[in-house]
């Protein structure tokens, strides 16, 4: 099991992972994204969807996208990562861009008081970790090297 953990923005990359997703689904793998354009309650998703991913042993697939470490009035990508965290869930990076993992974001985005996302994900997942290196696939190719870490034990 996985559960994409993105920036939903409209922009490109989200679009993207959208239809990644929908190709996953299609193959009867079993992903899920808590999200917003569903008109449900997106954190009561991501709380859910976390509980399986714990009972599953899954794994978190972060899109690490650029906007992805802003710290930003919602917290539910900080949630979801510190969740994996906290419970030795594997964090699985999905490299979009070629800054990464995303650098400390604008000074105006920073929480007070609270660890960055930046520094969550540095602590998070570890140097030894492999990602899945998007930057120059399409859809399908994305959706198939996902498949294949979903079936790695």
């Amino acid at each position: 099991m996985g559960m994409f953990s993105m920036v939903f923005n409209g922009q490109e990359t989200e679009m993207k992972f959208r239809l990644v997703h929908r190709l996953l689904t299609e193959r009867n793998y079993t992903v899920v994204m808590a999200d917003p354009q569903a008109g449900r309650n997106v954190k009561g998703d991501s709380v859910r969807y976390l509980g399986q991913l714990k009972e599953n042993e899954g794994v978190l697939l972060a899109v690490c996208s650029p906007e992805y470490a802003e710290d930003q009035l919602e917290e539910t990508k900080y949630e979801e990562v510190k969740f994996a965290f906290d419970n030795d869930l594997e964090i699985v990076p999905l490299r979009v861009s070629d800054t990464y993992l995303p650098e400390r974001p604008d000074p105006r985005y920073a929480t007070v008081g609270k660890s960055s996302m930046v520094d969550l994900l540095r602590s998070a997942i570890p140097r030894w970790a492999v990602d899945v290196d998007c930057r120059r696939l399409d859809e399908g190719e994305i959706a198939s090297r996902i498949a294949k870490r979903l079936w790695e034990p």
